[in-house]
């Protein structure tokens, strides 16, 4: 039997930006059963949603997965309380966030944005859904509120907009058709999967999933892997925070 073990670097750079918004969490032993809890988190408006996401998104988490619910059903209503705590504590701003989990060689994930999750091994797989609100599901859905896409942003009558239709928090756009409830899927590594990738998007302001693949094809450890992805993204020219984590798959 192949038992799976983990490797795990994460670089973290406010970059060109006045002030650092990104966040990011994992755990590898994860409820005591060895599983790897990871997420990446991209506050925007503010740090005070993606702080608490930051702090709470495993915990509300663990408590759904408690109660007897999937990981996909964990995950949705995981994001939809924290989302729902941001509008009742009236937290400005928001966070768009990536997670997985790792159990029994499966990858449970869940994203709402555009943090991005991808696997890295013969082939580059993207994970996650850019929720950007001229994906066709998703303008499909604003359409039926009150925002109007233009220029790849949801606009409101007064000229008020946002460039992603998922995210944590921002309740003041949820009339226009932004949502909370993130894209969750189950992904079964293949043998030649190397690593797991979860990043902000201000690294793929300058970089494709490709060149964060051959970074990691031409790297050993994960810490320096992580640094030199943030720090390409960076010297490309990136003017967004960089969080990058790598996380190599271990077999044994």
């Amino acid at each position: 039997m192949i038992t799976l073990k983990f490797e795990i670097g994460v670089s973290a750079d406010c970059g060109r930006r006045r002030y650092m918004e990104d966040r990011f969490y994992f755990d590898a032993n994860f409820r005591n059963q060895g599983e790897l809890f990871a997420g990446v988190y991209d506050g925007h408006g503010g740090d005070e949603v993606v702080k608490l996401v930051e702090k709470e998104l495993h915990l509300r988490f663990l408590s759904f997965l408690d109660e007897g619910l999937d990981f996909a059903e964990s995950f949705i209503l995981a994001y939809e309380k924290i989302s729902s705590e941001t509008k009742t504590l009236d937290l400005p701003g928001g966070s768009c966030a990536a997670n997985l989990i790792i159990s029994q060689g499966d990858v449970y994930l869940a994203n709402a944005g555009d943090v991005r999750i991808l696997a890295i091994g013969s082939e580059v797989d993207q994970l996650t859904v850019d929720h950007h609100p001229d994906n066709k599901i998703e303008e499909e859905r604003i359409s039926h509120f009150d925002g109007v896409v233009m220029n790849n942003r949801i606009f409101s009558n007064d000229l008020v907009s946002i460039a992603i239709s998922r995210s944590i928090g921002d309740f003041e756009y949820y009339s226009l058709g932004l949502i909370s409830t993130p894209y969750t899927a189950t992904y079964i590594l293949k043998p030649s999967d190397l690593a797991l990738i979860v990043a902000s998007d201000g690294i793929f302001e300058t970089m494709t999933n490709e060149d964060v693949a051959t970074i990691v094809k031409n790297g050993d450890n994960t810490q320096d892997i992580s640094q030199e992805i943030t720090k390409t993204a960076s010297q490309r020219g990136s003017r967004d925070n960089l969080t990058a984590m790598v996380i190599k798959l271990i077999k044994t």
